[in-house]
């Protein structure tokens, strides 16, 4: 009797060792071709996109349960903030820097896009329709480094795994 009692014991302490283990996972998102629409007027400015090593090293975080999904942004964020700067401004130029680098060019005007925020809202089990919000911050300097334009933008995509 006594060891069945401790087989009952060990069978429900593994149980909720099973049930409350947490992971880390990582997930690398879909490339997703985003087709813009040509816009017939750019802007007739020379614009330096700045390409930070915190954008191009973005995540999105998101729980799963008692799991952590880590999902890398940054590859995709990179060739679309490229993208769309190309289909605003007439002369766009490239640049990657490190965030202590942004304000150090010799461009008239500087692009500086930024992720604010990624936020996923999903059903109660894992196949549930899920949403996807990112918040970009855009901003454009002059050559002395001063803000002369700020903006945020929100993004959203909706789907199932």
């Amino acid at each position: 009797m006594r060891s069945r009692t401790k087989f009952i014991i060990m069978l429900l302490f593994l149980s909720i060792q099973i049930t409350t283990i947490k992971c880390t996972l990582t997930y690398k998102q879909p490339f997703y071709e985003i087709n813009l629409t040509e816009t017939e007027e750019k802007l007739s400015i020379a614009v330096e996109l700045i390409i930070t090593d915190g954008l191009k090293n973005s995540k999105g975080k998101f729980q799963l349960g008692p799991d952590t999904l880590i999902t890398p942004l940054g590859e995709n964020l990179v060739y679309h903030t490229e993208n769309l700067a190309r289909n605003v401004f007439a002369d766009v130029k490239v640049s990657h820097k490190t965030n202590s680098d942004i304000l150090n060019s010799d461009a008239s005007y500087i692009l500086i896009p930024r992720l604010i925020s990624v936020e996923q809202v999903r059903g109660p089990t894992t196949f549930a329709k899920f949403k996807t919000s990112i918040i970009m911050e855009w901003q454009i300097r002059n050559e002395l480094g001063k803000l002369i334009w700020l903006e945020a933008t929100t993004g959203t995509h909706e789907g199932k795994w």
